[in-house]
């Protein structure tokens, strides 16, 4: 495997991890102020980001390759989102932020695995560009409603029972 493609797998993997401690503690704060279907939706994208950590290191490992990833606790814990006043729009515009960045390594990933021919990792990484299009679109999505609710309080009660039920 040609060096710059572990270089990209492993800050894909740290990406992951800082996504999902990013979105483990955006949860944590919506169940402390008592928004639980905000705290269920986080909670799950904080679950798929392990996930996606893990099938990329278990990828890594089939093929041999020695995972050297990084991370920062510091740059997670620090987000825009927890500001004094509670903002939903700010919660999904800062993870709209966070998806675009995991997409842009991504399609970095896949590109520079056409360049190399490197067909296992472009194989691989097909199911994550899918994934990173549906995830872009559905914070696009939420932060269009956010946009409609502008804080509205019974509003934002509303969207956090359909997230509650989702």
């Amino acid at each position: 495997m040609i060096n710059e493609i572990k270089t990209l797998l492993d800050k894909q993997v740290s990406l992951e991890l800082t996504s999902q401690l990013f979105y483990l503690r955006i949860a944590l704060n919506c169940k402390i102020k008592g928004y639980e279907g905000l705290y269920k939706f986080f909670k799950k994208q904080s679950e798929e980001e392990r996930t996606h950590m893990l099938m990329i290191l278990e990828f890594m490992s089939e093929m041999g390759i020695e995972h050297n990833f990084k991370y920062d606790i510091g740059e997670v814990c620090i987000p825009d989102s927890f500001t004094e006043e509670f903002d939903v729009r700010v919660l999904f515009l800062d993870s709209l932020d966070m998806e675009k960045e995991v997409t842009a390594n991504i399609k970095e990933i896949a590109s520079s695995s056409l360049i190399n021919k490197d067909h296992d990792t472009y194989e691989f990484i097909q199911w994550f560009v899918k994934e990173q299009r549906e995830e872009e679109n559905k914070f696009d999505s939420l932060v269009q409603k956010s946009n409609l609710l502008k804080n509205n309080s019974v509003g934002l009660y509303l969207l956090d029972q359909e997230l509650k039920n989702s």
